[in-house]
């Protein structure tokens, strides 16, 4: 009996402070909203992507990679410029991304393995 009582007390406690979902729709829905990641626990690294587009055009893109100790952010949003230039700099870095592959590749670079000894 007294432990219905507890719970009781808690639900109460609970739907006092449980906050009413509005009946309007938020000011600025996102219209679309993709978010990927990868992960190779194997090399310590991962990269996420977080990119929304609002019902007003704008805008907000967020990458996070990590490798090793190495880190890297990437925000982009409508205050940072034009979705034209922000088109231009995420070219530009999967061009040199891929020119970095490409090296890689022409020259067979490997890391040396290590002995256990």
């Amino acid at each position: 009996m007294q432990e219905t009582s507890v719970m009781s007390q808690l639900e109460a406690l609970e739907t006092e402070n449980c906050v009413p979902v509005p009946k309007e729709p938020p000011l600025n829905p996102v219209l679309e909203h993709l978010k990927q990641s990868t992960f190779q626990p194997d090399i310590q690294s991962y990269v996420t992507l977080d990119a929304k587009v609002f019902e007003n055009k704008s805008y907000f893109l967020e990458m996070h990679a990590k490798y090793f100790d190495t880190e890297m952010e990437i925000w982009l949003h409508d205050n940072h410029g034009s979705l034209d230039e922000a088109t231009k700099y995420l070219r530009s870095l999967n061009r040199l991304t891929g020119d970095m592959l490409d090296f890689i590749g022409k020259h067979n670079l490997r890391s040396p393995i290590k002995d256990a000894d």
